[in-house]
């Protein structure tokens, strides 16, 4: 067996296949190099965080605040709505309503002209929307008790506006515009 010499080296080089060969055992060990000490890290940092967002997202599931389950949430909120429902007054006591409106206005010697009231259906559930629109004229105490009436009022309403202006001249009395909205059942078929 002969040695190695210079010659025999470059002839060996020559040879693309051999060449190929060595150039893809020499890749291929710094892409295994560069994976253990690169990419290893990098994998096991992502894992960890795709672990702990899963961990999270399962025990979201299951408990929401106050320790409560979300079905017991949605059962404590279906039942909310069924009262709600079920103290929802019939369409035809609107009058009634505007008759309470008029004696909070008498009983605390408000001026009250008239109320504007709009109707609308809503598609989603079995209620009427009455916005209504007025506007009271009196002392800001009186004015002041007639909005603490209508909060505490057992029937469903929504202030949504309150719009103060002072008279011009020299009375005391001041102007309140009020919007507010209340609900009742929609008619039947």
């Amino acid at each position: 067996m002969k040695g190695w010499n210079l010659n025999s080296f470059r002839s060996i080089l020559r040879n693309p296949t051999v060449c190929g060969a060595a150039a893809l055992i020499c890749l291929n060990l710094a892409l295994a190099l560069w994976g253990a000490l690169a990419l290893t890290p990098e994998s096991e940092r992502l894992q960890a965080a795709v672990t702990h967002k899963r961990n999270r997202l399962k025990n979201h599931g299951k408990k929401q605040e106050n320790g409560k389950s979300k079905e017991q949430v949605y059962l404590r909120n279906q039942k909310l709505l069924q009262d709600f429902f079920a103290g929802t007054p019939d369409h035809k006591e609107l009058p009634a309503l505007l008759e309470e409106l008029f004696a909070y206005t008498d009983q605390l010697a408000l001026t009250i002209e008239r109320i504007n009231y709009r109707p609308k259906q809503l598609p989603e559930s079995d209620l009427v929307q009455y916005g209504l629109s007025f506007q009271l004229t009196g002392s800001y105490d009186q004015i002041k008790h007639m909005i603490f009436l209508l909060e505490h009022s057992p029937r469903t309403i929504a202030l949504n506006k309150l719009q103060f202006h002072r008279r011009p001249s020299q009375s005391k009395n001041v102007v309140l515009g009020m919007d507010l909205d209340t609900y009742f059942d929609r008619e039947g078929p």
